[in-house]
């Protein structure tokens, strides 16, 4: 008997998921563009948003191997995570994986007013010399 193949995300939802970020970006960039500046500011720079702008709104259609590739690379983001996130739990002693732990594994993060900032280790050199630490008990 085969072993089932890995769950993955539909194709369709992915180009639904790249629809919309698009359309996102296509409002956002408006947004940014109509803000009040100079003439002169909006001049040099807002012709970059613009163009991008233009570019966004053209796309309508992925390539399918482009559509494919995506998805197998989310699914791979996903389950990265998810390990991710099982180690946390496991350094926390805990036998449930919870938001918390999805979190703790960004090294930047938002604050409560969407401040940008950064966690407690600054680079996987850190991170392992934590782990090695004999002071560093559970």
């Amino acid at each position: 008997m085969t072993p089932p193949p890995p769950p993955t995300f539909k194709v369709a939802l992915v180009e639904q998921l790249f629809q919309s970020a698009w359309a996102a970006n296509v409002t956002a960039a408006a947004e940014t563009i109509g803000s009040d500046s100079s003439d002169e500011e909006e001049m040099f720079d807002s012709a970059p948003l613009i163009t991008a702008a233009a570019a966004a709104s053209r796309v309508r259609k992925i390539h399918a191997d482009a559509l494919k590739l995506s998805t197998e690379m989310l699914r791979l983001f996903v389950v990265e995570a998810v390990r991710r996130a099982q180690m946390e739990a496991m350094v926390d002693d805990s036998e449930h994986v919870e938001p918390l732990h999805v979190e703790q594994n960004n090294c930047i993060q938002r604050d409560s007013r969407g401040v940008v900032r950064k966690s407690g280790v600054e680079s996987q050199d850190d991170y392992h010399g934590l782990q090695n630490d004999p002071d560093q008990s559970p």
